[in-house]
């Protein structure tokens, strides 16, 4: 069960509103430190909490960011267009839509039209993100530290508590 296509239904709510608004912040007074901030620099696997408005952050801070690169008409058009393109289950399926929709907006005209730069720097972030390959399995140890970012919902697995989650954890043993 790969649920991480809540995360980029989530994501694309949030960037809905904050494009609308012209405001990356979400949510900020009535959740207080609990919304959310698209000018962010969130990746798949490192961000990746396996709950669905925090993974929402990984796609929500990609759109912002080549919204802030290429402008709110050509980023709203494709973000709108990459979600009624295909059928999605994953975050790699998400980016695939992505991509392909900045292909075919090369064929716009006037300022919905892409150039060929516009599409390597989409595919560059979608890259630099981390979404074209994310999984879920996400490592315990990193460098021989604990990941300390992993959770699901109010539980935190580095402080002895648990709780099912969508996402696999992976311990690499010593040989």
């Amino acid at each position: 069960l790969d649920t991480t296509i809540q995360g980029v239904e989530e994501g694309n709510a949030d960037y809905y509103t904050m494009t609308r608004h012209d405001n990356p912040a979400l949510a900020e007074y009535a959740l207080g430190s609990y919304g959310r901030n698209a000018d962010n620099d969130y990746t798949c696997p490192d961000d990746l909490v396996g709950e669905s408005h925090g993974d929402g952050e990984i796609v929500g801070g990609m759109l912002w960011e080549l919204r802030e690169a290429l402008g709110p008409t050509k980023v709203d058009h494709l973000q709108y267009g990459a979600l009624s393109g295909s059928q999605m289950h994953t975050f790699a399926d998400y980016a695939a839509s992505v991509s392909a929709y900045a292909e075919l907006m090369m064929n716009e005209t006037g300022e919905l039209q892409f150039t060929q730069a516009d599409v390597d720097l989409v595919n560059q972030v979608l890259e630099e993100r981390g979404l074209v390959d994310c999984e879920r399995i996400v490592d315990l140890w990193v460098d021989g530290a604990a990941v300390s970012k992993l959770h699901y919902g109010s539980f935190d697995i580095t402080q002895g508590q648990g709780t099912p989650s969508s996402l696999q954890y992976r311990a690499t043993t010593m040989e």
